[in-house]
């Protein structure tokens, strides 16, 4: 019987009640909104020699690790009954630079341990992690993860087992002028259909090739573009950059875009998440 294992992951903002005054005030009421990592992993087998119930998934050291942070269980509920298959929730308070550093990072790793040993992982684009959106993450009958099958908000994205196949966007041009990753320093683009020049740190060569990039004013979110309005193609000659462009629609001018590399999926190579930031000319 083919077992399933799906792993939901989470990144959300929840009140967290503390006193003694962490502020310098006494008021046990206070709410401070602290950064949580979630996991909820259904479908999962008990650990060995042990009765399925939260504190055995406790005792078995059963967790979740998330770039590095290590998520605890929280509930545990066999579904369904007497199936021997139980959702397992997990999760961990970090603080807002935690956040921020998943936020930077091209790929996310998500592992699954028992008594320390990882059990199973894989790599996801790390701006799934930072849209807070569900992670679904499917074993095969042999206990890995399906990475065909992997979902973020119900949508399949790229995912690997294989660290050699993922590769980094290192940077981007427009007009040969590095493009900025961060607001702050947005650079000025002259036009309203910009292209730009992504490069990788890995050979990837374009050919059955998917992608979501999304383009975003900063400002006005009814003048978004979709994955559907963007051209990704190749740069002849060189497998380690790709074309991005603007297709099929025209940004308005004097206005500061946020340039949303997400993904792009070609062959078995997965490129991970890169933000960049332009504005247009009055």
């Amino acid at each position: 019987m083919k077992k399933l294992f799906v792993l939901f992951l989470l990144v959300a903002l929840v009140p967290f009640t503390v006193g003694c005054g962490l502020f310098g005030d006494n008021d046990d009421t206070s709410a401070v909104n602290l950064p949580t990592l979630r996991a909820s992993v259904t479908g999962m087998s008990v650990p060995a020699n042990i009765r399925g119930n939260l504190a055995a998934f406790q005792a078995k050291k059963v967790t979740v690790v998330i770039n590095g942070v290590t998520l605890s269980p929280v509930a545990a509920t066999e579904n369904p009954a007497g199936s021997g298959k139980w959702d397992v929730d997990f999760q961990a308070l970090v603080d807002a630079v935690t956040i921020a550093a998943i936020n930077t990072l091209g790929t996310v790793n998500v592992e699954v341990k028992v008594n320390g040993v990882t059990t199973t992982s894989v790599a996801v684009p790390a701006a799934s992690v930072a849209t807070a959106k569900s992670v679904t993450l499917p074993l095969t009958v042999a206990g890995v993860i399906d990475t065909t099958a992997v979902k973020v908000g119900g949508e399949t994205v790229p995912a690997t087992t294989d660290s050699t196949k993922v590769a980094t966007i290192t940077g981007a041009t427009n007009n040969n002028v590095a493009v900025a990753t961060t607001q702050a320093a947005a650079v000025n683009v002259n036009s309203l259909t910009p292209a730009f020049v992504v490069t990788f740190d890995k050979d990837v060569i374009l050919q059955n090739y998917t992608f979501d990039v999304g383009v975003k004013n900063v400002n006005k979110t009814e003048q978004d573009l979709t994955m559907n309005d963007i051209l990704v193609s190749a740069v002849d000659g060189n497998t380690k950059q790709a074309n991005v462009a603007v297709h099929g629609k025209t940004l308005s001018a004097g206005q500061t875009y946020q340039i949303s590399v997400r993904w792009i999926k070609a062959g078995d190579m997965v490129v991970g998440s890169k933000t960049f930031f332009i504005k247009t000319a009055q």
